[in-house]
């Protein structure tokens, strides 16, 4: 809405997030190469863990197509803003905020495939030995990096293609993988809520339509007949709920995706603030704007438009991190300012007009507070 202009000496918009429980519709999705945006959209996910998703020209067609936030390197996509990225490829943590403001880890996996440890039974030794050797790895590398966050007791979630089984759904059989999963304090969604795929646990084997099974459907895709579950949304966090979970027999991929759906506490009622140390300025004199009560990400900004442009429909005159340039903290700050001076970018000196200053969230156009209103003379 258009604020009318108003003279005060300081300025004090809020942006308030009403509490409200919280769902998250989490999935996972090996998509083997394939467009597969309109599985995920008539799905209601929110977050996607994704596999095989091509190069990063075709992963960003898809999250386009949804509109989603992204991020190539883990291969993940967020209908809510990506806060953070704790580095580059599978198994490092993704930071989402959530509309209450609620802090969400993700992490993602794409363990080898070969040699595929189920086509080694009955030889169980085999089997176990090569998932050691060859899905396990990764797994541990990953289950490593989650600790620190597991122990934080916030939401955490780990989608993921790990070429094996669960050891839930087999009688005596130890998979690594999954065993160390649990013991790390992931719950596995799909378990927690149905049980075993098709009613029934190993050795008696699976069809390809049992419920649960995500490897594959298309059993022409599958030369042993080792029809299993391999693909997991994993979580972990105080108050943290599974309240469902299916596979979905709809698209071109050779993998059913995993959606999973919880309830997670409600993120903080957020209160942003936002001031001017002023109303009304000579060209040229510095801005200085106070902000409070920030979410505290390192790519939180401030931005100045012209009276009745918009974040995200045009682009600002003058912006910066919380750092004061255009490049962000090495740390998010939550309460501080910023003063736009003498070769701030990218326009300085303001011409003579009406402006309006805005809090904005991570890189994003999601307003934290603002607009206030200033006049250049």
């Amino acid at each position: 809405m258009k604020m009318k202009l108003v003279s005060m000496f300081a300025i004090a918009l809020l942006y308030v997030g009403v509490a409200q429980a919280e769902t998250v519709r989490m999935m996972s999705f090996n998509m083997w190469g394939q467009n597969c945006a309109q599985q995920i959209q008539s799905s209601g996910a929110d977050i996607i863990g994704v596999q095989e998703a091509g190069d990063e020209v075709f992963f960003d067609q898809i999250a386009d197509q949804l509109g989603f936030y992204r991020d190539y390197g883990t291969y993940t996509l967020s209908r809510w803003p990506i806060t953070a990225v704790q580095g580059y490829g599978f198994g490092n943590a993704v930071t989402i905020r959530t509309p209450t403001g609620q802090t969400v880890y993700m992490f993602n996996i794409h363990a080898t495939a070969y040699p595929y440890p189920p086509y080694a039974l009955p030889d169980m030794k085999l089997a176990l030995r090569q998932e050691s050797q060859t899905q396990w790895p990764s797994t541990r590398t990953v289950l490593s990096n989650m600790a620190s966050y597991i122990a934080t007791g916030k939401p955490v979630f780990l989608t993921g293609d790990f070429n094996c089984p669960s050891h839930l759904d087999y009688s005596n059989v130890a998979w690594k993988c999954s065993t160390e999963c649990a013991n790390s304090g992931l719950t596995d969604s799909y378990w927690h809520v149905n049980g075993p795929p098709g009613g029934h646990l190993w050795p008696s084997d699976w069809l390809y339509n049992d419920s649960g099974i995500t490897w594959t459907p298309m059993p022409e895709r599958e030369p042993y007949g080792k029809f299993d579950r391999i693909d997991f949304v994993y979580y972990a966090g105080t108050g943290v709920n599974a309240i469902a979970s299916s596979t979905s027999n709809n698209g071109p991929s050779d993998h059913r995706p995993v959606l999973s759906t919880f309830t997670i506490p409600d993120g903080p009622s957020t209160t942003s603030t936002l001031t001017t140390d002023k109303s009304t300025y000579a060209s040229g004199e510095s801005i200085i704007a106070t902000y409070g009560n920030g979410p505290g990400n390192v790519t939180d900004w401030i931005g100045i438009y012209a009276s009745g442009n918009t974040p995200g429909g045009s682009n600002s005159l003058c912006w910066c991190y919380l750092s004061g340039t255009q490049t962000p903290p090495s740390t998010g700050e939550i309460d501080g300012n910023v003063t736009f001076k003498r070769k701030a970018a990218p326009v300085w000196p303001l011409p003579a007009g009406n402006y309006e200053v805005y809090f904005l969230c991570c890189d994003s156009y999601d307003i934290l507070a603002g607009p206030v209103a200033i006049t250049v003379n």
